[in-house]
């Protein structure tokens, strides 16, 4: 399974981040930020200052699953 975490930087973020990189059925997590995060097996980080010029490139990743941990 591929999974896409937005939020990956916050508390929550955080976390998830953590357990989806060691659950075993999870074969790639995709995290986008607007800073590079350490790099770490199984883990794609693409990096924009603006997210959203991330978009278009979304469909291409191909997950399966999202998690939202985003806040305010």
């Amino acid at each position: 399974m591929k999974v896409l975490l937005l939020g990956a930087t916050g508390l929550v973020g955080k976390n998830a981040l953590e357990r989806a990189l060691a659950h075993t059925s999870i074969a790639a997590v995709i995290a986008p930020t607007r800073k590079a995060l350490r790099q770490q097996e199984k883990l794609s980080n693409p990096v924009s200052p603006q997210l959203e010029l991330l978009l278009p490139e979304v469909v291409a990743w191909g997950v399966d699953a999202v998690i939202c941990a985003m806040g305010t």
